[in-house]
């Protein structure tokens, strides 16, 4: 009885390594930064995250932009939204702060070892994790208001 369950014990364990090990290396597919060597690698890594911040910013700006727009329609119902719909955006960043530290801190640990490995980890998982809501906030379906008449 307890061999039976030591060999569904390792057969789990080795099923669960697979899945995290596969979904490490999704991380690392997202980046040019494999190639290099050393210290290299980790500056590719560094300059990688510091471009999906300035992508991620860009996303959160914009439609920001898109819905105060609302207030230009001259609606009442959509003047009473733009605060709610602003403040369930702050809300939402912020909550995405808190999942990518602690999704980033697990991927950390990921394969094991400390060092560069685990730096380039964090670097790749937050840069990762900052394109997708990017692309989110970009593609929400928000009314895209234009006061142009062309």
């Amino acid at each position: 009885m307890m061999r039976k369950f030591m060999i569904a014990i390792s057969t789990f364990y080795f099923i669960f390594y697979s899945e995290i090990s596969t979904a490490a290396s999704n991380y690392y597919l997202n980046s040019l930064c494999a190639s290099g060597e050393g210290s290299q690698v980790v500056d590719c890594y560094k300059n990688d995250l510091l471009t999906s911040i300035v992508e991620l910013k860009t996303a959160e700006k914009n439609i920001t932009m898109r819905i105060k727009k609302w207030n230009e329609m001259n609606d009442e119902r959509l003047d009473t939204s733009v605060g709610i719909a602003l403040k369930r955006l702050e809300m939402s960043n912020e909550t995405f702060i808190r999942y990518r530290f602690a999704q980033c801190s697990f991927a950390q640990i990921w394969g094991g070892g400390g060092g560069m490995e685990s730096s380039t980890r964090i670097y790749s998982c937050e840069a990762y994790l900052n394109r997708q809501r990017a692309e989110q906030l970009n593609n929400a379906n928000i009314a895209n208001f234009n006061t142009d008449t062309d």
